[in-house]
């Protein structure tokens, strides 16, 4: 039976704009969590395509689509690249799908139905194949190059001083204003300069005034652009910290052109930022977001008077996934002490964030615990034994780690933020 029917066929059941439906893929609001255009419907991925919600994690295959609506009881499952999802039970998959083949039944004899499902599915097969993302030094060579050529706005300036950076981090992180003008000049540019822009996220090609197609830049919300760096330091993405939210009351986006009106744009894909001292890391730290992971850096250096913590900081409580093989190479090659899981606040208020802080513990004592009996002669000759922390809800001076940190380094120094201290 799970083969009879499509995900278009349960689109349409669910009451899901098939329209909506660009370069394989939609967002809609998610029924589980209400979370506006949170809900990611792809119809080429997978056995007949999936979905995924990016705040609370609900997903699975097509038919669990149609269940998400049916108010399922949810159980946590991982996937092949590690993160965990939400899918109806075993159970409600096995009534589920004789209750879809029943009104499907009923459905399909209503030509209006039958045509909006083909009219859809004519659509996605004749749509362009998805492009695989360039390399991750194809990346960092073209995001450097980009922030070299930008500068970081007077108004963006002070809201990262006011988060704790000084203006050498700043220089340092490669903080840069999102140009609003001149964005295909600036483009040309890199072109000029050997750049490769080929399915690199963010850029795209315009008709030039030749008609000839030439690389550009897709962001047109106003906001600052911040880096996001792999283990190895390179930029692999990029967010946008926008001026005002938007009418969902996003803050971030993601420097991204994979959208079907833009030519030779990409999506880009969802990373771990890591952000590391110069020092062997002592001190490991999983957190949210690439800014808390910079200013908590140079704070804790401030605070300390050493740079040897490292943070992991996922985009979106459920992206947590990534961080297995990256903790287990780093507890094999440095001296590490202490794990500390210190998600935001909420972790102890909302629900969902709730529930990914516990699958964020389980697989970091996973690894934690795998790590110890591999490198069991290391730790018998003097290595560190890693131990794993959740950070206490009576510890918190702040929303998040950033602001943590910041509340200590205030109270130390009269109230003096950093930047006022380099200019002294």
């Amino acid at each position: 039976m799970f083969d009879e029917f499509s995900i278009y066929d349960v689109m349409s059941l669910v009451g899901l704009d098939l329209s909506k439906i660009h370069s394989s893929q939609g967002n809609f609001d998610c029924p589980i969590c209400g979370g506006k255009k949170k809900l990611n419907v792809n119809v080429s991925k997978g056995h007949g395509g999936v979905c995924r919600c990016a705040k609370c994690g609900a997903g699975g295959d097509k038919l669990d689509l149609y269940l998400l609506f049916q108010n399922p009881h949810l159980v946590s499952v991982r996937s092949k690249s590690e993160s965990d999802y939400y899918r109806p039970s075993e159970e409600d998959r096995e009534q589920g799908l004789k209750e879809l083949a029943r009104i499907l039944h009923i459905q399909r004899k209503d030509p209006t139905f039958r045509a909006k499902v083909i009219t859809a599915k004519q659509a996605a097969d004749t749509a362009a194949p998805q492009k695989a993302i360039a390399s991750a030094e194809q990346r960092n060579a073209a995001y450097t190059a980009l922030l070299k050529q930008l500068r970081l706005s007077a108004p963006h300036r002070e809201a990262l001083h006011q988060r704790g950076l000084t203006d050498t981090d700043i220089e340092r992180i490669m903080f840069r204003s999102v140009p609003m003008f001149g964005r295909t000049v600036i483009a040309q540019k890199l072109v000029e300069q050997g750049i490769n822009l080929e399915n690199v996220p963010g850029f795209f090609k315009v008709a030039g005034e030749n008609g000839k197609l030439q690389w550009s830049i897709f962001c047109p919300n106003p906001g600052y652009f911040v880096p996001i760096r792999n283990k190895d330091g390179l930029i692999v993405s990029m967010q946008i910290r926008l001026n005002k939210a938007t009418t969902e009351k996003t803050k971030y986006l993601f420097f991204s052109s994979g959208i079907d009106t833009l030519t030779d744009g990409i999506s880009a894909t969802g990373e771990v930022h890591i952000e590391r001292g110069e020092e062997p890391p002592r001190i490991i730290c999983i957190t949210e977001g690439p800014i808390k992971g910079y200013v908590s850096r140079s704070l804790y250096q401030r605070l300390t008077g050493r740079d040897d913590l490292a943070l992991f900081c996922v985009v979106g409580t459920t992206n947590y996934g990534k961080i297995r093989g990256i903790l287990e190479s780093y507890l094999e090659q440095y001296p590490v002490e202490k794990v500390v899981e210190i998600y935001d606040f909420d972790k102890f208020t909302n629900p969902y964030v709730s529930r990914d802080r516990d699958h964020l513990e389980q697989l970091l004592r996973e690894v934690i615990l795998k790590m110890r009996k591999k490198l069991r002669p290391q730790y018998e000759d003097g290595k560190p034994l890693p131990m794993y922390i959740s950070f206490p809800e009576e510890r918190y001076k702040g929303k998040g780690i950033d602001d943590h940190l910041l509340a200590l380094y205030l109270e130390a120094h009269d109230n003096c933020l950093p930047c006022e201290a380099e200019t002294d």
